[in-house]
């Protein structure tokens, strides 16, 4: 399993097909996916999606692992994304629900915008939120990421929030 990146509570990797159980508890869980945009997917669609993006882009959705006894909390990861006829690079966090509130979604958006900006040398990251998803905008908003503007995608009012390299 190959690490992208560490922190002190988390351990990011690429996925691996062995990941479809653990995917399968947030596509399965109508409150993680209440915000979703579009069909909610299976594990096993966004398994091949992601494993797609890494063969063509060398980028995609990661897991985040407790670092300490490696329990499977969520993803995290960079995507290419069409947005008003440009494509950007989009920053998506999706986690257990158990898992929610002991901060692990910012901490790992935080460590994988770095991850992109620094090592991967990508200019801009972007991130398309409900407004109405208040845990969203704030993972967003911690990890360094500024509202921009509204915009209707894809039949859904958002927000793009965006992070600029320094």
């Amino acid at each position: 399993m190959e690490t992208i990146t560490r922190t002190e509570r988390l351990h990011v990797r690429k996925m691996t097909t062995d990941d479809h159980l653990s995917l399968a508890r947030i596509f399965e869980d109508t409150d993680s996916m209440h915000y979703y945009a579009g069909k909610t997917p299976d594990a096993s669609s966004w398994l091949d999606w992601t494993l797609e993006n890494y063969r063509k882009y060398n980028i995609g959705m990661w897991v985040v692992e407790h670092e300490e006894d490696g329990r499977f909390l969520g993803q995290c990861g960079i995507v290419p994304h069409r947005i008003d006829g440009h494509v950007e690079v989009e920053m998506g966090y999706l986690f257990v629900k158990a898992e929610w509130g002991n901060g692990y979604a910012s901490e790992a958006a935080r460590a994988c915008l770095r991850f992109a900006l620094e090592t991967l040398d990508v200019p801009r990251i972007v991130s398309l939120i409900d407004e109405r998803h208040a845990r969203s905008v704030n993972v967003a908003t911690r990890a360094g990421m500024v509202k921009e503007k509204e915009l209707l995608h894809r039949n859904r009012h958002v927000s793009l929030y965006a992070i600029h390299q320094n």
